[in-house]
């Protein structure tokens, strides 16, 4: 089994989660743009060349080799959602957050490509 398979297993599964490992839940761009509203923080696991090509307004970069590294690269946060591009990365970076202790972890199902087919803004680095 593979770790996308172990990941999208344990998530679907409250059985086979760990107790002590609290749940990610993957949401869509619509709920990830209201929780952003409320307070929580967009973590884009992407490359640096990912992130200036477009992003989520008010994201925060940290690319995933990055994280997996130091997870203490994480803000305080009660609430973080993860996003990619196609969402892979971001349930690695959400199920690492989880493990680590961390709560209120939300991975962006389907990552930039669903947010920008929900045709939700985005903002570009100056060239």
């Amino acid at each position: 089994m593979g770790l996308f398979d172990w990941l999208r297993r344990t998530r679907s599964s409250p059985a086979a989660a760990s107790p002590r490992t609290p749940p990610v839940q993957d949401i869509g761009p619509a709920e990830a743009q209201a929780l952003q509203a409320q307070g929580a923080l967009i973590i884009d696991v992407r490359s640096q060349v990912e992130y200036e090509t477009y992003r989520i307004p008010g994201a925060r970069l940290i690319p995933i080799a990055q994280l997996r590294r130091d997870l203490s690269l994480l803000p305080e946060s009660e609430v973080l959602v993860f996003v990619c591009e196609m969402g892979g990365r971001s349930a690695t970076a959400a199920a690492l957050a989880a493990a680590a202790g961390r709560t209120g972890v939300y991975n962006l199902a389907g990552g930039m490509q669903a947010w920008l087919a929900a045709g939700l803004p985005v903002e570009t680095s100056s060239a």
